[in-house]
């Protein structure tokens, strides 16, 4: 990421909010329940937005 010092700080950022998305995506709170549609779409998107940000530095 040489030369890209704000996409080290996007990517860092994003990483965390995906991690808590993913948090959320678990956080299921009865037996069954795959978790919130919301939360599904919001790691969705977000995987999206990782591999656009990857694209970018490669």
């Amino acid at each position: 990421m040489n030369g890209h010092p704000e996409l080290l700080s996007v990517a860092a950022l994003l990483e965390r909010a995906y991690g808590l998305a993913l948090v959320l995506l678990d956080e299921a709170p009865a037996e069954g329940d795959t978790g919130s549609p919301v939360a599904h779409e919001l790691v969705d998107v977000l995987d999206e937005l990782r591999v656009t940000v990857l694209r970018l530095v490669v």
